[in-house]
């Protein structure tokens, strides 16, 4: 080669290193990273440390954090950034400034070492855990949902006194003997000993309903908090999600949200026309919980057992602001009923043979007065998949009743079915089978 070439290349080479090494010095509008956070209300991953408010924590939260400590230290007060508005959990260590403590507590998370994580707990306050926090979990049946949405069931290690299903519901309770205390009276006697037996290191607090934190402060003054990790998220209703999402991520393997997030997502878009496009009904949601009631009892649309339905249906004026039950007698509520009618029951364990003459029966008893019956307008559901981590199936095939024209049945079921194969401990669950009940006189 000639000499005056290999030179030229040789200039030519140099000054592309030089001029990469300014780009990647200077910037020059180089970074691609999307420093975009979201508002508050939109956030599921309710973990600080979740700069931008998606549903990860990772490199893009710890470019924003950077970005956030760079502009504020400038001089120039007008190149600052509101993070606290901008990026509401971007306060990973919860002192009230960022700092490189955040961007460490994120490469922590990142990285899986051992840090504090703080969140939002399903109380609205911050709470926190020690990450990743422990595989040894104690819950009630509410909670377990949790462990089966995460397909994370194998931790479950102990339950309450107060556990109503059998082995035919979960799997494998019956040796799980450890006991915690009743769900609204566990104390820092029976979590010492749960813990000092090896069986829990995990919490999952109920969460629901007009349930109260009454755990939080007695662990931190015991110190239990920073041996069993107390976790405190959503379970009930289209919140779950952030539940899901945050135990994962507390667990350190946010991989295990993923097929759950886009099943949940996937039943969130369908719905997204109902109240659009598709005219969204007004319906009456009513307890069928035994077969002789002195009165009938209406859910409230923000009772948590019916969280689910306001994504398909409106509720009555007078109750969907309601947090719990109005009670009303027969001739009253029948007065006052819309033309369809949503009936959840709460059966417990039950045998999917004799679960249609169940119903019949509970129906009949109730309801076969009703022009509502009479016409075969009122639709069953079940508390125990309606309220938690499978509402959206049951949603999906509540839509496919109540606007033929717009959802499939089969479909539906076909949609239960993926939930029931991906994350059911049951094996072999058919969706067709036991869960939806159609015969003469009601759906």
């Amino acid at each position: 080669m000639d000499n005056k070439l290999m030179v030229a290349i040789g200039v030519v080479v140099v000054v592309a290193i030089v001029a990469i090494a300014a780009f990647a010095i200077l910037g020059n509008n180089s970074d691609n990273t999307d420093y975009s956070g979201k508002d508050e209300s939109s956030i599921r991953l309710t973990i600080y440390g979740n700069a931008n408010g998606d549903d990860v924590i990772d490199k893009t939260d710890v470019a924003i954090l950077n970005r956030v400590i760079e502009r504020n230290s400038d001089d120039d007060a007008t190149n600052d950034i509101d993070w606290k508005k901008e990026y509401p959990y971007a306060d990973a260590d919860q002192d009230g400034k960022i700092t490189k403590s955040d961007v460490t507590a994120v490469q922590n998370f990142i990285d899986k070492k051992s840090q504090r994580m703080y969140y939002k707990s399903y109380f609205g306050d911050t709470k926190y855990v020690q990450f990743p926090i422990g595989n040894k979990v104690a819950s009630e049946y509410c909670g377990v949902e949790l462990l089966i949405a995460t397909q994370a069931y194998d931790m479950w290690t102990a339950v309450t006194t107060d556990f109503q299903y059998g082995e035919d519901f979960y799997p494998g309770v019956s040796t799980k003997s450890t006991s915690i205390g009743g769900w609204r009276e566990i104390t820092m006697e029976t979590l010492a000993d749960s813990y000092d037996k090896g069986v829990c290191n995990v919490l999952i607090q109920w969460t629901g309903g007009q349930n109260t934190d009454y755990l939080w402060d007695d662990m931190v003054k015991s110190g239990m908090i920073d041996k069993v990790a107390l976790v405190a998220v959503p379970v009930q209703g289209p919140t779950c999600i952030n539940g899901v999402l945050m135990f994962a991520n507390m667990l350190g393997m946010p991989e295990l949200a993923k097929e759950y997030t886009a099943w949940y997502d996937e039943a969130m878009d369908l719905f997204s026309e109902i109240g659009k496009s598709i005219t969204k009904k007004t319906v009456t949601v009513t307890r069928a919980y035994n077969d002789k009631q002195a009165n009938i009892a209406a859910f409230g649309g923000k009772q948590g057992p019916a969280l689910w339905f306001n994504q398909i249906v409106n509720f009555q004026d007078e109750y969907k602001d309601a947090t719990n039950f109005v009670v009303l007698g027969f001739e009253s509520w029948a007065a006052t009923a819309t033309d369809e009618i949503i009936a959840m029951l709460q059966q417990g364990s039950h045998e999917p043979d004799t679960y249609n003459e169940f119903i019949e029966k509970r129906f009949k008893a109730l309801f076969s007065e009703s022009t509502q019956y009479k016409n075969q307008k009122i639709y069953a559901t079940t508390f125990n998949y309606q309220a938690f981590f499978s509402g959206p199936a049951m949603c999906y095939l509540l839509a496919a009743d109540l606007y033929p024209d717009n959802f499939d049945k089969e479909e539906a079921y076909q949609f239960l079915q993926t939930y029931l194969d991906k994350f059911s401990p049951l094996e072999d669950a058919d969706a067709h089978y036991g869960f939806v009940y159609s015969g003469n006189g009601y759906n």
